[in-house]
């Protein structure tokens, strides 16, 4: 209760038009009295507040804005400065450092469910998924603004160099894409064996709606898929819309390096292949013989029948002679073991030599060139709305569009691609958007957030 009524004196809701759910209203700036510390006019402060001794205090600031205990240092410097300067110094301080972004980034890598694997069944690496992690702890220490931190991630390799201020412009391509990672967080359905190209492509759009609904909009969006949602005013309609705006986008790793940094490697990269090849050659001249004879041995051992039916060659084989030579094969397979075996003290000595030269040079290989976890446009598809969600059960064509309880309330932005999406979402005019983040900030540091669970205010 008391958080519901905080959430009310929050936004502003006296006096709105109570049809529309309080979280699709624009805020509005309630009036704070002269002197006062907003938050503590707003939630007020009770009367039974402790002051925490001077090492407390910053103990717990540290861990909140850097996940670690405070410099053994501090603490003195703290208590050197004048009262009404030390809690900014320190703050200053403290998120001047780099763990002050590793700290705060955590927090959005885990609201859009950020992993290095891809989950299910095989959960395969994702060797570039790395920089789309720093590229969040890099924004977080460079103070990027939020607006401009959320239409990079939606649309960054849309967007033009201009947009990208904070960086240089040979960094812009580079950041832009890295930043398109996020589309990408989820979960990918990659396991063997035949799978329905239709359904994989659903499935990565629907990880990447929910990641935009849930982390952005703090909306369970992904519950329209199906149907109209049970509980907000959001319509099946209105999922397979916003949807569209992202129907075009296609995984990819691209090549983020240059072409002199790319010809570099792979020259290097050449040379080394070229050097193994008769390191390779020598192995396999020890090898050969030695699994020959393996085999040869294996094959003495068998029956006379068997071995007959064996070398005999496969298309001169009778029926009961392929029956044979089937049966025996598990017989005369060669193991590693058996190789090894056949080899003297000299040749084990030597293969031993040349496989430790073979390791070296596939050590000095270096790293392909550098490629970012990002995403493109494909090409102009039809999007449409999917009966109770299922792939292949299609219904009418949906073109790219906004929530309409959300969009009656705030101008719309023109434009039918992601960086329409981007700025709609960023907007100042959109409810939801600050309120989310301020909600996600509020629970990072005082352990609960204002509109519990973080993830719905609907």
């Amino acid at each position: 209760m008391l958080e519901s009524i905080l959430a009310i004196i929050l936004i502003g809701q006296f006096g709105q038009d109570s049809s529309i759910p309080w979280a699709f209203k624009k805020p509005v700036r309630p009036e704070i009295p002269p002197g006062a510390h907003p938050v503590d006019a707003l939630v007020g402060t009770p009367e039974n507040a402790k002051v925490l001794p001077p090492a407390a205090f910053l103990r717990r600031l540290s861990f909140d804005t850097r996940g670690l205990p405070p410099p053994p240092s501090a603490l003195d410097d703290f208590l050197s400065w004048s009262d009404q300067e030390r809690v900014s110094k320190i703050v200053d301080y403290l998120i001047d450092t780099p763990a002050f972004g590793e700290k705060q980034g955590q927090a959005w890598l885990d609201a859009v469910r950020f992993a290095e694997t891809n989950g299910f069944e095989t959960d395969g690496d994702r060797p570039h998924a790395w920089r789309y992690r720093d590229w969040v702890i890099e924004a977080m220490n460079l103070d990027m603004p939020y607006d401009q931190f959320l239409i990079a991630q939606l649309a960054g390799d849309l967007m033009t160099p201009a947009e990208f201020p904070w960086v240089s412009q040979e960094q812009t391509r580079q950041k832009a894409l890295i930043a398109t990672g996020f589309h990408r967080c989820g979960p990918v359905h990659l396991v063997s064996g035949n799978l329905d190209k239709a359904q994989l492509r659903n499935e990565f759009l629907t990880e990447a709606t929910t990641t935009i609904s849930s982390a952005m909009l703090g909306l369970t969006i992904h519950c329209a898929r199906c149907h109209d949602h049970k509980f907000d005013p959001i319509t099946q309609l209105d999922y397979y819309r916003l949807q569209a705006f992202i129907g075009r986008i296609e995984p990819v790793d691209s090549s983020i390096a240059s072409s002199q940094e790319t010809a570099s490697v792979m020259a290097l990269r050449g040379a080394l292949e070229a050097r193994m090849v008769p390191i390779k050659k020598s192995i396999t001249q020890i090898d050969e013989p030695a699994r020959s004879a393996a085999l040869k041995a294996k094959i003495a051992k068998i029956p006379p029948e068997a071995r007959k039916a064996i070398e005999t060659p496969a298309a001169k084989r009778t029926a009961e002679e392929k029956l044979l030579a089937e049966r025996f094969q598990p017989a005369i397979k060669v193991a590693w073991d058996d190789v090894l075996a056949q080899l003297n003290a000299t040749q084990k000595k030597t293969r031993s030599d040349l496989k430790a030269k073979l390791i070296e040079l596939k050590r000095s290989i270096p790293a392909p060139p550098a490629h970012a976890w990002a995403v493109k446009e494909g090409p102009a598809v039809e999007h449409h709305l999917l009966k109770r969600g299922q792939v292949h059960s299609r219904g009418e064509i949906v073109s790219p569009g906004f929530p309409e309880t959300i969009a009656r309330n705030m101008p719309l932005q023109p434009g039918q691609d992601r960086i329409a999406l981007a700025r709609w979402i960023a907007s100042p005019n959109n409810p939801l958007t600050a309120r989310v983040v301020v909600n996600r900030i509020w629970r990072q540091y005082f352990g609960a957030g204002l509109v519990q669970p973080e993830d719905d205010f609907g």
